[in-house]
């Protein structure tokens, strides 16, 4: 008998045999979906920590943006010592060869975040308004995440410019042959899109104020600069460069940024089709800056409400003192000078008919001039003009040269002319210890004598006009303002903007991060 074929058609069994290899089958299944189950739970878990550790970085970021306004509103620097938070002064050491810490282990939400401040610059002369901010999140299952952001900060008061005009009142607002050192900003209010606003025919805009008159330069405290960080912006309005051979900036000395209006190249020519004449490169070139030059830039501060400042006349009035019904005069009927029902005239001694007079004037608001906080003197023989605080008038003329010592602001209901030199009595002093503010509601016309020098900060909710050679080492802030004429001089001093007398309209720092690129440097 063969037993061996028996054994082999035996099928008894069988099923069992297979029921648990199917059983051994799903086992395997059922441990690999759940090894799957835990690894996407994992994932998962990973996932969420990973993204509250982004969410906690960006809010670091956030905090750090908001802290570093703070600094900047305090002094203007954000790479000094003594940092101004908004929890109290804090000491930081800057460094812009490694990061280092400036709020540790913040708790925000299920984490943490830290913030690193990098400077720009070699010590000890760093960039006072460019960070580079590393902040690091940590989340659930100490997951982080490191964000890197390069902020650029600027502070955008009509002050911080050498031209803030508000309007275009019945024509160009800047035209003619005008040389123009620092920012411009012209807000083109009531005009049409197509309207110009800016047509310097052959004229210069100039990224440095060293050409300035030398006994103007010898008044400024630190002197001239080779680079304002000039920026020139027009919100709404056209840029004519067709007449003449004006240009803006220069190629060995380019401004920081042009932002006319909508940006807009329809010809694809790099140039912004509201800047008409305006040419990037070759023979014809006029436009040169970082941005907006080889690249059409639209106005780049339409997120914020920037207007023309308004005179705040309940505080001025609160706090000036009054001398619009104020007589100190003196000269026979028909040739008086000095005060005169509050118009002021700023001159010299005079003679008459052989009779000498001098239209000295001393008003302050204390029992003497040291306990006052308001007030003129004003010495007709050596044209030296007193100053402190606020002084209210009806008109104001100055009709011969002058220097003046003090920080102050002479307040005009009316009309203003100045026909005459405004110099700091003390040289450099200006703006840091000597400035001179004039605040009219009126129009103002600048020297209609050719060759005046003049410092300060003048305001005027009317037109400004300047139609001589002439300099001024400061800032205009107007409606309109009107040059048709000759070649005037406007040097841009950036110091005046955090040295201006008390109550110029707008004087506040605005201080705002137009440049911002970030990056995510880890994530575990």
């Amino acid at each position: 008998m063969k037993i061996i074929p028996l054994i082999l058609k035996d099928e008894k069994g069988i099923a069992l045999v297979v029921a648990l290899l199917f059983l051994t089958l799903l086992s395997l299944l059922g441990i690999a979906g759940i090894i799957t189950s835990t690894t996407d739970t994992k994932i998962a878990g990973n996932t969420l920590s990973g993204t509250k550790a982004l969410y906690i970085a960006e809010a670091g970021l956030s905090r750090a943006e908001a802290e570093l306004i703070n600094d900047l509103n305090n002094d203007q620097n954000i790479a000094n010592s003594s940092f101004a938070a908004t929890s109290g002064t804090i000491t930081i050491t800057p460094s812009s060869t490694a990061f280092y810490n400036v709020f540790s282990n913040i708790s925000f939400g299920a984490g943490s975040y830290t913030i690193q401040f990098k400077n720009y610059g070699t010590a000890p002369n760093y960039e006072s308004a460019i960070v580079l901010v590393r902040s690091t999140g940590t989340g659930p299952n100490s997951s982080t995440v490191t964000l890197e952001r390069y902020l650029s900060a600027e502070n955008i008061s009509p002050w911080n410019n050498a031209i803030f005009a508000g309007g275009g009142g019945g024509g160009i607002p800047i035209t003619g042959s005008t040389v123009i050192a620092g920012s411009i900003h012209l807000l083109g209010n009531g005009l049409a899109p197509t309207a110009t606003v800016f047509s310097n025919q052959t004229g210069d805009v100039l990224n440095s104020n060293t050409g300035m008159d030398a006994t103007l330069a010898g008044k400024i405290a630190g002197g001239t600069t080779s680079d304002l960080d000039a920026k020139f912006r027009v919100k709404n309005g056209r840029v004519d460069l067709t007449i003449g051979s004006g240009y803006i900036a220069q190629s060995s000395n380019p401004f920081k940024g042009i932002y006319v209006t909508n940006g807009i190249d329809s010809n694809t020519d790099g140039v912004n089709d509201d800047i008409i004449g305006g040419d990037n490169s070759g023979t014809g070139q006029n436009l040169y800056a970082d941005k907006g030059a080889n690249s059409a830039e639209a106005y780049d501060l339409g997120d914020y409400n920037i207007t023309l400042p308004s005179i705040d006349t309940t505080w001025m009035d609160a706090n000036s003192k009054n001398l619009t019904g104020t007589n100190q005069y003196v000269g026979p009927a028909g040739n008086q000078k000095g005060l005169i029902a509050g118009a002021l005239e700023l001159t010299g001694d005079y003679k008459v008919t052989g009779t000498d007079y001098y239209p000295n004037i001393e008003q302050y608001d204390g029992v003497d001039w040291a306990s006052s906080t308001n007030g003129i003197r004003y010495n007709s023989v050596t044209n030296v003009l007193e100053i402190k605080g606020i002084v209210k008038v009806t008109s104001l003329n100055i009709s011969d040269d002058i220097t003046y010592a003090g920080k102050g602001t002479i307040y005009v209901t009316g009309t203003t002319n100045i026909d005459g030199n405004v110099l700091p009595a003390t040289a450099a002093s200006y703006p840091t210890t000597n400035v001179l503010g004039v605040v009219s509601t009126g129009n103002m016309a600048l020297p209609s004598s050719a060759q005046k020098l003049l410092t300060g900060a003048y305001y005027s909710s009317g037109t400004v006009t300047s139609s001589k050679q002439n300099e001024l080492a400061g800032t205009i802030v107007c409606q309109n303002f009107n040059i048709t004429a000759q070649v005037p001089r406007i040097w841009q001093v950036p110091s005046l903007a955090t040295n201006l007398p008390p109550g110029m309209p707008g004087a506040t720092p605005v201080w705002v991060f137009t440049e911002k690129t970030w990056r995510e440097i880890t994530r575990d």
